[in-house]
């Protein structure tokens, strides 16, 4: 495999067991597959990243420095690298929640290249950000966190109530969320068209609730 034309020698059976990409490449779908060298040149490949991931598929384990942590996520994110994925998210989602204001470092994380190109790390995000509910809205929030989630986009802020739905009872009341769909929407002083189904203030048009 070459990658910013710095060859890396390895088995076609060892990417393939570890990446979905390199699997239907080599799967004789691809012109690769009958290919002695397979040339990598997506936007923001890396060959130190490269070879960081190729080292992970052939012992399992990797020393990750948060500051790589990222950009490596994106590559396996790219490759469609399960177990690394995970890795990456793991070390990401510790660093922000070691933070002082989870919320706020949550709310960041989503707005970020890593979580827009690992569906995985946005979905992650999205369940610890539901599950401090009362640190968003309510008596306990602190307005940098209050206002950190109602600059979500309108998918997220979306996807962030259906999660907190979906928690155990009592987890995030539904008088919170209800708060929290409202100061999003009272957050968006340009949204002039009429409310959808799936917006905030279109699930609480849908119930009655607006």
């Amino acid at each position: 495999v070459v990658v910013e034309g710095r060859p890396f020698a390895c088995h076609r059976a060892v990417l393939a067991a570890s990446s979905a990409y390199f699997r239907t490449m080599l799967g004789g779908r691809w012109r690769e597959e009958r290919q002695s060298q397979i040339v990598l040149d997506g936007d923001g490949l890396r060959a130190a990243d490269f070879e960081r991931a190729l080292a992970f598929c052939y012992s399992g384990r990797l020393q990750l420095e948060p500051a790589r942590a990222g950009p490596l996520l994106q590559l396996a994110s790219y490759l469609d690298m399960p177990a690394l994925e995970e890795l990456c998210c793991g070390v990401l989602l510790r660093v922000t929640l070691e933070g002082p204001s989870r919320p706020v470092a949550l709310a960041a994380l989503l707005e970020t290249h890593e979580a827009q190109a690992s569906h995985k790390l946005r979905e992650l995000a999205l369940t610890q950000l539901a599950r401090l509910m009362p640190e968003l809205v309510g008596p306990a929030a602190t307005t940098a966190a209050t206002e950190a989630v109602t600059t979500l986009s309108l998918d997220c802020a979306r996807d962030l109530i259906r999660g907190a739905v979906g928690l155990p009872a009592g987890a995030a009341p539904r008088p919170l969320l209800l708060r929290l769909a409202l100061d999003w929407a009272d957050a968006q002083p340009t949204r002039t068209a009429p409310p959808t189904p799936s917006s905030p203030r279109g699930l609480l048009a849908r119930k009655g609730l607006d």
